[in-house]
């Protein structure tokens, strides 16, 4: 009864709940996102997370390229920025940031497993001191999330 309490509670707060066998102890690679914005470091903060995410979420061993039974490529291919609203001064009171991401789950072999893109918004106020590298590091965080639930259910179909 305890159990099932905990799950509904879960459940219902967002969490999900991963089996964790589903990697099967396989081992994967992500290689350092390849960056094609202006916007330096987002591939850092982006692999970062995957890779914690990665392990954190599902039973798979992180491993170099040449090892792995998996690869995780990801792409940004587009980071901007853009003011919203301003006021009378010309300060922006309301910024809006906007990342697009690519991402290829792969075999050792080249086989395909899965792919998708991503692109997510997120709103800053820069007079409270947020900032859209702050926004895009975010966006990022929140992505690989999303990343790491598609890769999920990838293998769970395999």
């Amino acid at each position: 009864m305890k159990r099932l309490a905990l799950v509904f509670i879960l459940g219902s707060c967002g969490y999900h709940l991963v089996p964790t066998e589903i990697g099967d102890n396989r081992s994967i690679a992500i290689p350092v996102a390849e960056n094609h914005s202006t916007w330096r470091g987002l591939e850092s903060a982006l692999t970062l997370r995957l890779r914690e995410d990665v392990q954190r979420r599902l039973d798979i061993q992180l491993a170099q390229t040449s090892a792995a039974d998996l690869i995780l490529r990801t792409e940004i291919s587009n980071a901007s920025r853009q003011a919203l609203i301003g006021d009378k001064e010309g300060n922006i009171t309301v910024g809006a940031a906007t990342l697009t991401i690519g991402w290829v789950l792969t075999r050792h072999s080249g086989a395909k497993i899965g792919e998708g893109s991503l692109q997510r918004n997120f709103e800053f106020r820069p007079n409270l001191g947020e900032n859209s590298d702050e926004a895009l590091r975010r966006i990022a965080h929140q992505v690989s999330e999303v990343i790491v639930m598609e890769v999920h259910s990838r293998l769970a179909a395999i």
